[in-house]
């Protein structure tokens, strides 16, 4: 598909996208609209504020809420934009996206005709590659993803000396993506982070090896009430955490519905950090053998640790519901 790169001053000149551009990105006004307010609303009296309206579906709109300019690629956008920006997103954009070396935020922007602003990696490749960047991602899914490590989005180590970070907010959902390796949802390498917050939720993902949810090395800290549930893998279905990476789950954050084919239905441990806070949930998930909760894996040189720092905790049940040995004494990082 042609890709096409205007500006909102441009469009508010003739007040439609339609006299500019083709039918493919009909609807340009009203994104123009919830980039920069500069154009009268085109929201009917039914609908809810803050949805903007268009005619065609399938559009991709991609809006630098500071620029002004326009894209119909993500890709594009995310190029064009310098570090430090924000795009709002409209629609569904198909295809592979990288962000390198700068700060981004890609913000969910629905519309009256779709209301599921979507990141779609076609079955074809992975939705999101970080490197070296600080993301974050609020009121997006990301689905059909398709990778060795990290279907969803993979989050790398040091790039140019800079480390990675991805952060989920909102009701962002990483759904239906899956990974030949490692990390269905989401891989984590070392020296990265993932962090969740608000009611964001990584869900029915899988992977043949381990981390049907997430996996990888890094740091991984759930907050508020963010869930993984319903992901399949060999072990890990919902999270897999390796040496020397940490895990974190505090609040209402759980881990759920998760189901593996070996040990871990909830979370797998190798020589890692596990970090259970305030009223965290492991609960409901299934391994075929065991650890349906949690399998740990340590050693007597402090590795493979698992902590229940707060006696609101739920470690079950689980199937086999055969709880780790777990420590009370808790560290208080850094992480």
């Amino acid at each position: 598909m042609r890709s096409y790169r205007w500006t909102c001053s441009e469009v508010s000149k003739t007040g439609s996208a339609a006299l500019i551009i083709p039918a493919v990105v009909l609807g340009l006004a009203s994104a123009c609209t919830s980039a920069t307010g500069s154009l009268p609303s085109t929201t009917s009296p039914t609908e809810s504020p803050g949805t903007s309206s268009r005619t065609n579906e399938s559009t991709c709109v991609v809006a630098n809420a500071k620029t002004e300019e326009m894209f119909d690629v993500i890709q594009d956008a995310v190029d064009a934009s310098p570090s430090g920006s924000t795009l709002l997103i409209s629609g569904t954009c198909s295809g592979r996206v990288t962000i390198s070396n700068k700060t981004l935020r890609l913000i969910g922007d629905p519309t009256s005709i779709e209301s599921t602003p979507t990141l779609d990696g076609e079955r074809k490749a992975r939705v999101l590659t970080v490197r070296g960047a600080y993301v974050v991602v609020r009121d997006l899914t990301l689905t059909h993803g398709r990778a060795i490590w990290g279907g969803g989005a993979w989050v790398g180590g040091p790039y140019h000396s800079k480390s990675s970070t991805l952060v989920l907010q909102g009701t962002t959902l990483i759904t239906d993506n899956r990974a030949s390796s490692g990390g269905g949802g989401v891989n984590v390498e070392e020296h990265a982070t993932l962090k969740m917050f608000d009611s964001s939720a990584i869900t029915r993902n899988e992977s043949k090896w381990y981390g049907g949810g997430i996996g990888g090395l890094g740091i991984v800290v759930l907050n508020d009430t963010v869930s993984v549930s319903a992901n399949d893998g060999e072990a890990g279905a919902g999270i897999a955490i390796n040496e020397p990476g940490v895990l974190i789950l505090n609040d209402h954050a759980s881990i759920k519905r998760n189901n593996a084919t070996r040990h871990g239905g909830g979370i797998v441990n190798y020589y890692g950090t596990v970090i259970l806070n305030d009223a965290a949930e492991v609960v409901s998930n299934t391994a075929a053998k065991e650890g349906g909760g949690v399998r740990n894996f340590g050693d007597p040189s402090n590795k493979g640790m698992v902590y229940v720092c707060s006696e609101r905790v739920a470690l079950g049940p689980n199937e086999p519901d055969d709880a780790p040995d777990t420590l009370s004494t808790c560290p208080t990082g850094p992480f």
